[in-house]
This record gives C-alpha cells, structure tokens and sequence, in this order.
C-alpha cells in the first residue's frame, strides 16, 4: 500500500552532528517489484527547532521512470487525554476555499466528490469522529503549510512542505494518541481506474539520469 522502499535496509552515506543521509540503490529484489533502476537518498537535518527531511531520487536506468513517494509522520496530540474527545485544531496557510476528498473502496481515492472543509475562526476542530471516514486528502496544491494546535488553540508543531497532496489522518474508530500530517508526491489509486501505471493520478516522472528533490520540514512552534 505504501511502496517498497519502507521495507527495505538503506545503506547510512553522511553522518554529521546535525545531519544524517541514507541511500537505497535498485538491485535484483527491487527490480523484481519495481521494474526501474534508481537511486533513492533520503535526509535528516535538524535546525534549531526544525527538522528538514530531503528527499532525492535518481533514474539509473535508459528508459523513462515513473514513481511516487510520500510521507507519513505521526505526531502526538497535544495534551491527549482519551476520556475527552476534543482533540485540538488543524490551521492552514489558506483559510478559504479549500476542497478535500475521501477514500472510497479498497483503498481508491474517489476524486469525483470534493467536500468543502469546514474552518472555524479559521482552524479545523478535530475531535474523534474528523476521521471516521479516513483521510482527509488535499490536492492541488492548495495548501503548503499545516499547524497543529492544542486545544487552547496554541500552535504545537508545523509541516512545511512542496508536495502537490497532503493526507491528514488518525486510525479511524482507534481514539489513537496520534495524528498524521502526510505530504505526498502521488496518492493511493484513483477507484476503478483501468489506466496504465505510467498515467496514475500525481505520478512523477523522471528521465534517464533525471533527478527529482523533494521532502518537508518539521517545525516545533512550542
């Protein structure tokens, strides 16, 4: 569901005190799976109060790659106390107009029904039912920035990123301690899409030699 490479040993390349860098190269077992050489190198740098995550693929091979890769960070919620429901708030770098879709059926994303999302004094409540039905997918694009406040409505942490998607979840039905801030560089399937590989929804595409970068940067506002 969420790719291969979260599966698999990455070889450790650069240490430094702030920095780490790690490297995942195709091989016989990925090319078994995945039909394309590449080379994956993924970052961690803390700054001060922030942790930037880079990521940076490259297509090894003589053929066009196609690829997506995605986050899935998991922070507590502020204060969790599983006897309450209120959770606290989600803030945007957009307050108007934003757009959301919803998983459907067997992990398909149903982008032909956007359901507006519903900010009060410009936040989100979040509470044990925001996800009953599952993510919450942003597309387009439309924000690059999501704050998760506690329920004094004080900033805790913040995502920053240049992702065209981001997913906002916690296990449905689960009072998890936990919620997910989640860029992407793709999505899960769109439902009953009979397409090839190459034209999914959000799929990137790199020529030979190619390189794409990308990643987000986690902020502490406490």
């Amino acid at each position: 569901q969420h790719g291969f490479a979260r599966d698999m040993e990455f070889t450790l390349v650069t240490e430094k005190e702030d920095e780490v860098r790690y490297r995942l190269v195709s091989n016989e077992e990925t090319l078994q799976k995945y039909p394309f050489p590449f080379c994956l190198e993924i970052g961690y740098r803390i700054q001060g109060k922030q942790i930037e995550v880079m990521w940076k693929v490259k297509n090894t091979g003589n053929k066009e790659m196609y690829f997506q890769i995605g986050a899935h960070p998991a922070f507590y919620w502020p204060e969790f106390d599983a006897s309450n429901s209120e959770r606290g708030f989600f803030g945007f770098d957009k307050e108007n107009g934003l757009k959301y879709i919803l998983i459907s059926e067997k992990g398909c994303a149903d982008p032909s029904t956007e359901y507006s999302l519903e900010l009060t004094d410009g936040l989100l409540p979040l509470d044990t039912h925001t996800f009953d039905k599952d993510a919450l997918i942003l597309e387009n694009k439309q924000v690059r920035k999501v704050t998760l406040y506690n329920k004094e409505k004080q900033a805790y942490l913040s995502l920053h990123f240049n992702a065209p998607v981001v997913g906002l979840w916690s296990p449905p039905a689960k009072n998890a301690p936990f919620v997910c801030i989640e860029p992407w560089y793709g999505r899960c399937d769109r439902t009953h899409y009979t397409g090839e590989y190459k034209d999914k929804d959000w799929m990137q595409h790199l020529q030979p030699e190619e390189i794409f970068q990308g990643g987000y940067t986690i902020e502490i506002d406490e």
